[in-house]
């Protein structure tokens, strides 16, 4: 943590002299990427920072893990680090330290820095419950969010009503990629409530496919919840930001690690 003020230093830098201006989309955002990743384990060293977890055939894993938040953009094979947090076992608390809970810390100790800068935070399934985007728009960033079905059962159920009532709208596109054009399909939806009750947070969805023109194979798909609000001109550019979360693991994580 004593390193923190380094990268904060280095991201202020750079937006000073104007160096971030080719990472921004969607009418000036920035995409800040969080995801968790594990950087040690061992079934006999180990300390009280670490973290564990039962194997199958018996024995105790002890890793170390971290949320390392990354600027992002999609087409740039660059990634710009802000402050990583760490998945550790924390003082008073019983259960054990999660990816959520480390989110959760980042965004309350680094939004006065960051957030002002104009930050969209892009995040897994776990991360899209109300309690969490709340957190993030009280901190005054945006967000775009994977939601699966399995574990938004509610708000699918309302999706599929707006679906058999044409409550959609669909946007299609069409890209060379070099070796075959790529169709990209997208469904989305404004103001949905995320969970059942009269107090849930209501989120704008989208559905992105991709397919291969000629063979019609799927090369991608998922589904999201952003709070940016989704027109035909801008639904298509709002999945691709989504889609450069990924970034997070081929440009940060497997470039550091290896």
């Amino acid at each position: 943590s004593h390193l923190d003020p380094v990268f904060l230093a280095v991201f202020e830098r750079l937006e000073q002299h104007r160096l971030l201006a080719h990472f921004r989309v969607l009418g000036d955002q920035l995409l800040v990427a969080l995801d968790g990743t594990n950087y040690f384990s061992s079934k006999t060293i180990h300390c009280q920072n670490c973290l564990t977890r039962q194997l199958t055939n018996g024995p105790t894993l002890y890793y170390h893990a971290a949320i390392t938040p990354v600027i992002v953009c999609p087409g740039q094979s660059q990634v710009i680090a802000l402050p990583p947090e760490y998945i550790m076992p924390q003082d008073g608390h019983a259960k054990q330290d999660c990816e959520r809970a480390a989110g959760t810390r980042w965004i309350r100790t680094h939004a006065e820095h960051v957030a002002p800068h104009g930050v969209t935070l892009l995040g897994d399934d776990l991360s899209s419950n109300q309690p969490f985007c709340t957190l993030v728009l009280q901190h005054r960033f945006n967000f775009i969010l994977t939601c699966k079905p399995d574990s938004h059962a509610t708000l699918y159920e309302r999706l599929a009503f707006w679906q058999a009532n044409d409550g959609m709208t669909e946007r299609e596109g069409r890209h060379w990629n070099g070796r075959f054009t790529e169709v990209t399909m997208v469904r989305s939806i404004n103001d949905v409530g995320l969970r059942g009750g009269d107090d849930a947070l209501p989120v704008n969805w989208f559905e992105i496919t991709v397919v291969n023109a000629k063979t019609g194979e799927q090369l991608y798909h998922n589904s999201c919840i952003t709070n940016h609000r989704l027109t035909a001109d801008n639904v298509v550019a709002v999945a691709q930001a989504g889609r450069g979360r990924w970034k997070i693991e081929n440009e940060n994580n497997n470039v550091l690690k290896t």
